[in-house]
């Protein structure tokens, strides 16, 4: 058996050494190899991971400019030779320690889909309004779904590459979290949940908002009632591109007016 691990990053320059350095230092039980994909950061990561190149299962890609952290798990699920392709983001928030607690219920019977959930214990630091967006999206997913998940968004996600490859999928930036989970409870997919360590992170900036957690929910809308219709995909596409601008540009606001006291 072996472990696809697929690492997008973007601007992470101050977390990413950091982190293979503690996923290199782990022991994983099964053959393994590791897949950056560089999403166009503005500090070419190559010139941060040179020390990691000449490792024969560390493989290093990198987009012209940045298209977003579904486009580069795209990438690297096309590039992907293990039999099972865990998520990794480079920004410390999930600690390669809790690879092994990901991949027991792989190697205990003929699971297809992990996820390490933050919720089952305690995370640490996590802003109230990510808190609260997490939450809420488990809760949709729950209610459209009929499951009972704790964390449909974590980003440690451990899936089978064949069927990751069945899958035809459209997620450019953060909607393809809600866009896996979507596709694989459609297919009457099991989704086991290990509870893993979460951190928020201490360094860089978090790239996620408030019109990405919409966007999310729109998908998961989309996907359960499997809709063909041009129009409500025009919609969405309209919400993806201007909705969700606007959406930030009036919190800013609103933030603006809170803090000047208006």
């Amino acid at each position: 058996m072996k472990l696809s691990i697929v690492i997008p990053c973007y601007n992470e320059d101050e977390n990413v050494c950091k982190m293979l350095d503690l996923l290199l230092a782990q022991h994983i039980p099964i053959d393994k190899e590791i897949i950056i994909v560089d999403d166009g950061s503005k500090i070419p990561l190559k010139s941060c991971i040179t020390k990691y190149l000449d490792e024969p299962y560390f493989f290093h890609y990198r987009l012209r400019r940045n298209q977003g952290k579904g486009s580069a798990l795209q990438i690297g699920f096309k590039k992907a030779t293990g039999n099972y392709v865990l998520i990794q983001d480079a920004d410390m928030e999930y600690l390669p320690s809790d690879i092994p607690t990901l991949l027991r219920p792989i190697m205990q019977g003929k699971v297809m889909a992990v996820y390490g959930s933050r919720f089952m214990l305690r995370p640490k630091n996590m802003s109230g309004s990510h808190g609260i967006g997490n939450r809420f999206l488990t809760r949709v997913t729950n209610f459209l779904y009929g499951t009972k998940l704790s964390d449909m968004e974590t980003g440690y996600k451990l899936l089978n590459r064949s069927l990751l490859n069945s899958f035809h999928l459209i997620g450019r930036e953060f909607e393809i979290e809600p866009e896996i989970t979507g596709k694989l409870l459609n297919k009457g997919i099991e989704i086991v949940e290990v509870p893993i360590h979460y951190a928020y992170r201490e360094k860089g900036i978090a790239k996620i908002n408030i019109g990405d957690g919409f966007e999310a929910a729109f998908m998961l809308f989309l996907l359960k009632t499997r809709t063909k219709s041009k129009f409500i995909w025009w919609v969405y596409r309209v919400f993806k591109y201007y909705g969700k601008r606007l959406i930030v540009k009036v919190k800013e606001l609103l933030v603006s007016i809170r803090w000047y006291g208006l």
